[in-house]
């Protein structure tokens, strides 16, 4: 044996290399949520203000802005303005932490006011820039509902932060300078990107990965920034714990995690809008609960029990008017599901009808391509159908298409799905397939045919980049081939070639 052939790579190592390259690259995002759980660890172990603690944060922002940088120039046009103004966003919050440092630790000067604060100024019209962007861009139309929501929604939010920082903060002052001005404009500037938020957040069906970590960053920024400010409020920014600088640093690395992670590059596509749902109905009791309660809490020692007593009445009405308004909900919400179920399955097989499969193929492609998963079709015709009508009666063709259906669909196992196409046609959707994969399975599906009728079947696997109605076209002239070559067979068409299995 050669040498060169002895000493080289085994048959097959090549390509389960580059598999295990390429997963690793598919999950590099994951990767990164725990480099970042590591980072902040230590940034909460090590003493605060310590130069191998300021290293650290400096080091790790650097970091951040390096990865969105580079997934900012490899995004899609289509969420390129989103990713660049949130890389803008962490860029100037990173370079405002880097000025501040340099106030406090090099120069021992007060940081604030100072040159970091127009950095931070500027960040924030950065990050509500991107939240304005995927705003207008995934919502369709205007729901006047759900504006209402958001407004609800945002006054609560005011309310919140005007009792806890900002009235006490101009109480506190007595002097209404520029520095006042500043500290007011920091809370105020939340309160704006925080209904941005809402409103990106309020009517979403499902959030995909990249838009989760960006809503978690946000979140973790207005939590930092209510629990920093309200120190200052009090006075006492001296003594603000060092995981508020922990979750400022987590939400820079956050957002680089976001821009890696599976549907970055859809992120800013068109949503479908939804109507209230009871998470969101709980969303708005605790808004309506927010001033109420903050009002009985500040009268509750200052007053008599009369003013108390209607401060718990009116919390109590609010709760039953929502109690009430969940109940309707519910209610709806059951009848819409019944009617959905009935207009997206087959009435007489009671597999999903033909719009469920264009809905749902679709919606696989799209996770096909944003995840990089194989994607199978097959399409499915019962042999000589027309004959066997003629022979035994409608009646008897209906109940042969009733006893194939959950005969069928049990040889899928979740998430492959069995649709009705259309007459005697039948499609199944084998996400996570490969053609190799399927094929078995759907020759177990054609063996299992009741009433000894057959079935033929072509499939296809989905090429990367390919259109899914190419995909179904193909697999399509695999089931035309799999009927002219004599049926009961099921035939898969490679992008190159039909391969035959009798």
């Amino acid at each position: 044996m050669d040498e060169a052939v002895a000493d080289g790579p085994r048959p097959g190592a090549v390509p389960a290399m580059h598999r295990a390259i390429d997963t690793a690259v598919q999950r590099r995002w994951a990767l990164g949520v725990w480099l970042i759980g590591v980072v902040c660890l230590l940034a909460m172990v090590m003493p605060a203000g310590t130069p191998a603690h300021v290293i650290l944060l400096h080091a790790s922002n650097a970091t951040a802005v390096l990865v969105m940088l580079w997934a900012a120039v490899r995004m899609p046009p289509g969420a390129r303005a989103v990713w660049w103004s949130l890389c803008v966003y962490v860029l100037l919050t990173a370079s405002g932490d880097v000025v501040y440092d340099v106030y406090q630790y090099h120069w021992d000067m007060e940081p604030f006011p100072s040159a970091a604060d127009g950095l931070y100024f500027a960040s924030y019209l950065a990050l509500i820039t991107a939240l304005v962007i995927l705003v207008h861009r995934r919502q369709s139309g205007h729901n006047r509902e759900t504006w209402i929501d958001t407004a609800v929604m945002t006054l609560a939010a005011a309310c919140l932060v005007a009792t806890v920082v900002v009235v006490p903060m101009l109480n506190d002052s007595g002097v209404y300078d520029l520095s006042t001005a500043m500290a007011v404009a920091y809370p105020l500037l939340d309160v704006v990107a925080l209904s941005v938020m809402i409103r990106l957040l309020i009517d979403v069906e499902r959030m995909n990965l990249a838009l989760s970590l960006v809503a978690v960053a946000i979140a973790l920024t207005l939590t930092a920034d209510l629990v920093f400010q309200s120190l200052v409020a009090q006075g006492v920014v001296e003594s603000a714990p060092s995981w508020v600088d922990v979750l400022y640093l987590a939400s820079n690395l956050l957002i680089a995690a976001a821009a890696t992670a599976r549907g970055a590059a859809g992120i800013a596509r068109r949503a479908r809008s939804t109507h209230r749902t009871k998470a969101r109905l709980i969303g708005l009791a605790v808004a309506a609960l927010t001033a109420p309660s903050l009002l009985a809490y500040s009268v509750w020692s200052e007053v008599g029990s009369g003013a108390r007593l209607l401060a718990v009445a009116s919390i109590a009405v609010i709760l039953l008017i929502l109690w009430g308004s969940l109940i309707l909900i519910s209610m709806v919400e059951q009848q819409s599901a019944l009617l959905s179920d009935l207009a997206r399955r087959d009435g007489l097989t009671g597999l999903p009808n033909r719009r469920t499969w264009d809905f749902a193929l679709g919606r696989a492609a799209d996770r096909s391509a944003e995840q990089g998963i194989p994607l199978t079709v097959a399409m499915l015709d019962l042999d000589h159908f027309k004959a066997y009508n003629d022979r035994h009666g409608h009646p008897e063709g209906d109940n042969l298409l009733i006893a194939c259906a959950p005969v069928w669909a049990a040889c899928l196992a979740p998430p492959a799905l069995l649709a009705r196409y259309g007459g005697e046609e039948f499609a199944a959707l084998m996400p996570g397939f490969q053609l190799d994969d399927a094929r078995p399975v759907l020759d177990r599906l054609r063996a299992a045919t009741p009433v000894g009728q057959t079935v033929s079947i072509g499939c296809a696997e989905r090429a990367p980049d390919e259109p899914i109605v190419q995909t179904l076209q193909r697999a399509d002239q695999a089931l035309y081939t799999a009927k002219s070559s004599g049926r009961d067979r099921v035939v898969a068409h490679q992008p190159d070639r039909l391969e035959v299995e009798a």
